[in-house]
């Protein structure tokens, strides 16, 4: 059974401060950010996390680790995702050398 929330819920996306506490300067600002809509337009997608800010993403994408370089006297790990929720089925195996966690192969079917 879900409990009732003692308090009254209230959502305002961005458009009720503006001019008040957002000017419109900062309002165009925001929106060059990837989480504007989730921030100031009260669309929670899930699309975009804030545990890595997507150009730490998108730099660790452009890497490019060639996988014929295991090197056997280091910790490889693999895990998978089963997919039982909404997202696709998934592995990823990585290594780890001098400290930092490489990728060699990673699958999403």
């Amino acid at each position: 059974m879900r409990e009732t929330c003692i308090y009254k819920r209230i959502k305002l996306d961005y458009t009720y401060g503006l001019d008040r506490i957002y000017t419109r300067q900062e309002i165009d600002k925001a929106k060059t950010s990837p989480s504007f809509e989730r921030e100031y337009n009260l669309k929670y997608l899930g699309r975009i996390g804030n545990v890595f800010h997507t150009k730490d993403i998108d730099y660790a994408i452009s890497i490019q680790y060639n996988p014929d370089n295991v090197n056997p006297m280091t910790w490889i790990s693999m895990g998978i995702d089963p997919a039982w929720g909404s997202s696709a089925f998934g592995i990823v195996i990585t290594q780890l050398v001098d400290g930092k966690v490489q990728v060699l192969y990673a699958e999403g079917v």
